[in-house]
């Protein structure tokens, strides 16, 4: 039990660690600290390894709370995906949209892994 305690709060803080990059590389006066590239693979990366602890239950989104989980990132995504929109705000606009798409980048591979196995607790469901 000590260990999935512990791979549960490894998966937190690699998902807090996502979003502080997902942050900073969405201000465009901060972007300039990470090399081009290297923040969108790194928040995928992440996103992918969180994932995967969350596809084997080692993860803060339990069974409970991933219809929650999946509902938001589908807010996310869409947002992120409607930055061309946000940059019209003054001042925050690129900010925002900087921000919302990284966040995307983030969370989208994190709902991927968590719908297949959310279908595939479904399914076997049917078969006990």
């Amino acid at each position: 039990m000590a260990r999935t305690t512990q791979w549960v709060k490894i998966s937190g803080w690699l998902f807090l660690l996502g979003m502080l990059v997902a942050v900073v590389d969405g201000i465009p006066l901060l972007a300039a600290i990470l090399p081009a590239g290297l923040a969108d693979s790194a928040l995928v990366g992440l996103g992918f390894v969180v994932g995967l602890l969350a596809f084997f239950g080692m993860s803060s989104v339990n069974k409970d709370e991933t219809e929650m989980f999946l509902l938001a990132t589908i807010a996310l995504v869409a947002v992120g995906a409607s930055g061309t929109y946000l940059t019209g705000v003054p001042y925050i606009g690129a900010s925002l949209a900087g921000i919302a798409g990284n966040i995307a980048a983030l969370v989208a591979p994190i709902a991927v892994l968590i719908a297949i196995r959310a279908v595939w607790d479904a399914a076997a469901a049917k078969w006990k």
